[in-house]
Order: C-alpha cells, then sequence, then structure tokens
C-alpha cells in the first residue's frame, strides 16, 4: 500500500514595486494607523513592513547597543553591616568582616 504524493511546487516570492512600498509606508504613517491593520489590508506581513521601514531609514539590521554601564555606590567599609536574621535571632555583621560570618553561619547549619 504505497502512495506516490505529488511534490509541492514551490511557491514563488511576490515581489512589490517601489511603488506600492511606498503608499504602504505612507498609509503607515497617517493617525491611529497600526502597521499590522495596515498589512491586512494588503495582504501582506507586517514583518515586511517593518522590513521596509528600515530599509527606507536607511537600517539593513537593528543595531545591538550591549550593556549600558551602571554605576554603583561604592561600600565604605566600616559603617555598613550585613543583617542577618534568622529565626528567633537577628545578627548584625560588620560588612568589612563577612569572611569571617561563613564559618559562623556553616556551624548554625550543623
Amino acid at each position: 500500500m504505497n502512495e506516490i504524493i505529488p511534490a509541492k511546487t514551490p511557491v514563488k516570492r511576490r515581489r512589490h514595486s517601489p511603488e506600492f512600498k511606498a503608499r504602504v509606508l505612507k498609509a503607515c504613517q497617517e493617525a491611529g494607523v497600526s502597521i499590522a491593520s495596515v498589512a491586512l489590508q494588503r495582504d501582506i506581513n507586517a514583518n515586511l513592513i517593518h522590513k521596509w521601514r528600515r530599509e527606507a531609514k536607511g537600517d539593513q539590521k537593528p543595531v545591538d547597543k550591549g550593556f549600558v554601564p551602571v554605576p554603583l555606590p561604592v561600600p565604605t567599609g566600616t559603617a555598613e553591616e550585613v543583617v542577618l536574621e534568622l529565626p528567633g535571632i537577628m545578627v548584625r555583621w560588620p560588612l568589612a568582616q563577612i569572611d569571617r560570618a561563613i564559618p559562623w553561619l556553616r556551624a548554625l547549619q550543623s
């Protein structure tokens, strides 16, 4: 029981004239009109309109700006402390000596 399934014919991409693209982009600039609604009216994908907009601006791809550095306050040392709240107790530990708190906390676990 072998069936022969005919191969699908390749779908040809539609080509749009520069005039059509200009009309679509102009329609998107009207007040209160969304790109999605313009795309639906013209039976095209909204992503295609976004691509045309980038091309019209001269951008080929969105630019990745990376991470933006954010300055953090530097601890002053002796005045700052860590507050550890455990069931029944509250411990204030100087931040400058936090390395001494680690063995103490491990001892509490056992």
